[in-house]
């Protein structure tokens, strides 16, 4: 049985519905029980297929959200070689005014997601002593080619990921840092909820930039394929943090200055 490119026939077995869109196929498991009635017969047929219809959704949302990391990657990856010369996030004194407002131990465990070429780093490391470690991630290997080249310390790790999926132990890292990164989160509610894992217990986040939310949006508005990589409006990102896990939020928004904090909670 066939229609509008999907194909659907019964297994044997009697118990499951096979689903074919474009190449991919989904089961959904039909009740055994004896059906009576054209209506009822009718009933189950269009339940297996919303059922089957929400799982091609969810299936080509997933093959789309592949498709953007993949634009991303590559587009982090082709600028890395000249990102510290063109991109004007890197003034150290815009940079020293945001660590100040970093707070944690000095014999730390912090964690740079998004760390690119290393820009933050010297100035994260400044406020740690010889005890304190730095892991710096990012998902586009050329930039963190160059990060590793710039900080050569015993004391820094890198580390090829996405936030997202990153396999670290529960409660590792006294505090995460995300500079000038958390709009290229592709999917912000589960990298917020896998940040949240791998804090301690009143572990800090800081999500920092050294430009407005309308600044930061208005220029990746302008660049291809970053024209989503947006910083939500303060409430929202109240309530992402909140549904992530985090408590004393707060959002600091300036003209030159973006600071949103969050303390995960105790379990």
């Amino acid at each position: 049985m066939g229609f509008d490119g999907i194909t659907v026939r019964r297994e044997e077995g009697g118990n499951i519905w096979r689903f074919t869109f474009n190449d991919f196929c989904c089961k959904v498991p039909v009740s055994r029980k004896k059906v009576n009635g054209s209506r009822q017969k009718y009933k189950y047929y269009y339940l297996c297929l919303l059922k089957g219809a929400i799982k091609r959704m969810c299936f080509i949302m997933d093959i789309w959200c592949q498709m953007d990391k993949r634009i991303s990657r590559q587009f982090f990856n082709n600028e890395a070689a000249h990102w510290d010369d063109t991109v004007r996030n890197n003034d150290p004194v815009k940079l020293q005014a945001i660590a100040e407002h970093l707070e944690f131990p000095q014999c730390a465990r912090i964690l740079d997601v998004g760390s690119g070429t290393g820009v933050f780093v010297p100035f994260i490391l400044s406020k740690l002593n010889n005890n304190g470690r730095v892991v710096c991630v990012d998902f586009a290997l050329s930039m963190l080619e160059i990060a590793q080249a710039k900080n050569q310390n015993r004391r820094i790790y890198h580390v090829c990921a996405e936030i997202e999926t990153v396999g670290f132990a529960k409660g590792i890292f006294d505090a995460v840092v995300c500079y000038s990164t958390f709009p290229h989160f592709h999917e912000k509610a589960l990298a917020l909820r896998n940040i949240n894992k791998i804090l301690v217990e009143n572990g800090v986040l800081f999500i920092c930039h050294t430009a407005s939310r309308e600044c930061i949006n208005g220029i990746h508005r302008r660049i291809l394929g970053l024209e989503d990589h947006l910083i939500p409006q303060a409430e929202e990102m109240r309530e992402m943090m909140i549904e992530a896990g985090f408590c004393e939020v707060t959002v600091l928004e300036e003209t030159d200055f973006y600071l949103a904090t969050g303390v995960k909670r105790k379990a």
